[in-house]
């Protein structure tokens, strides 16, 4: 039998065209959760950090702002620069959970877009030890709502 004997009936070409799409849809939704996240992760995220927001805001901080290692600046109308100094931040003796609430009660003061610059200089991996590395992580977990407000991050690291 030829190909041309077969009946075409079996094969609907708008049906495969359409099902194709469904999956190249499929598909590109689910490469999006996976870099961007999904939306129940999203939600997640935004509750626990206003769990841990509406606990720090009940925090005193005083001990923390005096290590004067977080410094957050209006420097415009809508224009913030928040200066971390590494080697003003002893996380082998800090309640690093603690330093996040306090560092959260910060950010949420801005009203607009900051620019976050972290110096690293003077701080040593001994006494700095996990710095840097959990900033980053514990960055990842906050919500999408926070993380653009950072309009720029720079880490100023001497050679």
């Amino acid at each position: 039998r030829s190909s041309r004997d077969v009946p075409m009936a079996w094969f609907d070409l708008g049906r495969t065209v359409a099902g194709w799409q469904d999956y190249a849809f499929a598909l590109s939704e689910r490469g999006k959760q996976i870099v961007l996240g999904s939306s129940i992760e999203d939600e997640a995220k935004e509750q626990a950090y206003a769990a841990d927001l509406e606990q720090g805001r009940g925090e005193d901080f005083r001990d923390l702002d005096e290590l004067g290692f977080s410094k957050l600046e209006r420097v415009n109308e809508g224009q913030w620069l928040w200066l971390i100094f590494g080697r003003r931040l002893p996380m082998q003796v800090l309640d690093k959970e603690r330093v996040w609430r306090f560092m959260q009660v910060q950010m949420d003061e801005v009203d607009g877009h900051a620019s976050v610059v972290y110096v690293h200089h003077g701080a040593t991996y001994h006494d700095n030890c996990p710095g840097l590395a959990w900033m980053g992580a514990k960055l990842k977990g906050a919500p999408a709502s926070v993380l653009e407000k950072v309009r720029r991050g720079l880490v100023l690291h001497p050679c």
